[in-house]
């Protein structure tokens, strides 16, 4: 049996991210989430439940702009550990994923900017959110890939 996939379902892992659509499905899950609500409450939200938290870490990937926003008021605002997760999950085996070595350009990140270790679990926590993040999109047909390859065969 023959199953067209397009080689983009084959793999959670491509390159070629539209950083300006990915950054509009993560502003679109924001608003859903918590509405018109200001930074303040959103932003307090991720320190009392682990799914605003596991939220705000995919959030600040949203744009450069974002994230050296945020990450320049991570102490004021209690997201250190959360930006430790997110960098040190980035350069988890990141040799391995296209997907990794784009956002750790896209953003600018260096390993220097890691305050403090993180578990392995809270990193492949992490990366679970991230790839479920990407089959979302793929559901929602916003496909923030430049690189979609023609369908192949399995």
């Amino acid at each position: 049996m023959y199953l067209l996939i397009p080689s983009s379902y084959q793999s959670s892992d491509r390159a070629g991210l539209d950083m300006h659509k990915f950054g509009q499905l993560l502003e679109q899950r924001r608003v859903k989430k918590y509405g018109e609500e200001d930074e303040r409450t959103w932003i307090a939200a991720q320190r009392f439940g682990t799914s605003q938290s596991r939220f705000m870490a995919l959030y600040l990937l949203k744009d450069t702009s974002t994230f050296r926003y945020y990450y320049r008021r991570k102490l004021e605002l209690g997201l250190d550990d959360v930006f430790n997760v997110i960098i040190c999950s980035l350069y988890y085996e990141k040799e391995k994923s296209q997907l990794k070595q784009e956002l750790i350009r896209s953003l600018k990140l260096t390993q220097n900017l890691v305050t403090e270790e993180v578990a392995l679990f809270q990193i492949k926590q992490f990366n679970r959110d991230l790839h479920a993040l990407l089959s979302e999109e793929r559901q929602m047909s916003i496909t923030p890939w430049s690189d979609v390859r023609s369908a192949t065969t399995v």
